[in-house]
């Protein structure tokens, strides 16, 4: 099945300069790639006033005004958590969901869950007082996952990984799994990386047909993620 969908758009949104996609396996049959995707569109200032909207009612609803700045620059809208500068984008078709979870200072941990399609991803952001490291955030994610799903196996398929020049790139430490959810056989994946005093977490699940855009949406916002934490670790902010 090919994705002419806002899934396309955001996936090459989230496209950075010097990013290159490898698939650890030549990929399955009519399976959809990087450059299989339509042209990336140039908004218009309709469409970039609707986005922003759209981020400003995000920040509005979950009353997170002081920790969430707008940082939407095109059709799709986009919010940042000021402390560790995680950015969260999503299809203005759906809605974002911003958490701030209690226990530790406010601001510290929160989360943003937004939906594609049938693709469902939620971003972390903590800073620990001890911190773990990215592989323990990853295996933690792991007993979550085998509480609430089904049959679950590692995941055999087409996996998509982005390769990055540059030194001292930090590590991220992922899993692919296999599961069923409700009875339907879904994708899941869990990443980590450890940047400064943040640890950056991302879960994305989808059913095990979209396996492949799933993991490539994942790995897309997790590079700009990681860059933009980089840069804001790198700035002492």
């Amino acid at each position: 099945m090919k994705y002419r969908s806002m899934l396309a758009a955001i996936a090459i949104s989230l496209l950075l300069p010097g990013v290159v996609l490898a698939q650890d396996a030549a990929p399955a049959p009519g399976a959809e790639t990087a450059a299989d995707l339509p042209p990336r569109k140039v908004a218009t200032a309709e469409e970039i006033a609707l986005a922003t909207s759209l981020a400003n009612a995000a920040i509005a609803k979950a009353k997170v005004g002081d920790l969430f700045e707008n940082v939407t620059d095109s059709n799709v809208p986009a919010v940042r958590h000021k402390l560790s500068g995680m950015v969260c984008k999503f299809d203005p078709d759906k809605e974002l969901s911003i958490h701030v979870y209690d226990g530790l200072p406010r601001g510290d941990d929160v989360s943003c869950s937004d939906q594609t399609l049938s693709i469902t991803q939620t971003l972390y952001a903590t800073r620990y007082p001890q911190r773990p490291t990215a592989r323990q955030i990853v295996e933690a994610s792991l007993v979550a996952i085998r509480q609430r799903f089904t049959d679950i196996k590692a995941y055999e398929g087409t996996a998509v990984s982005i390769k990055r020049e540059g030194k001292d790139l930090p590590q991220i430490a992922t899993s692919r799994m296999e599961a069923k959810l409700d009875g339907q056989a879904v994708f899941s994946k869990s990443s980590a990386v450890v940047i400064g005093d943040w640890v950056i977490a991302q879960r994305v699940t989808g059913p095990i047909t979209e396996a492949t855009v799933a993991d490539l949406l994942a790995e897309m916002t997790l590079t700009l993620v990681i860059d933009e934490v980089t840069k804001r670790n790198a700035k002492g902010e």
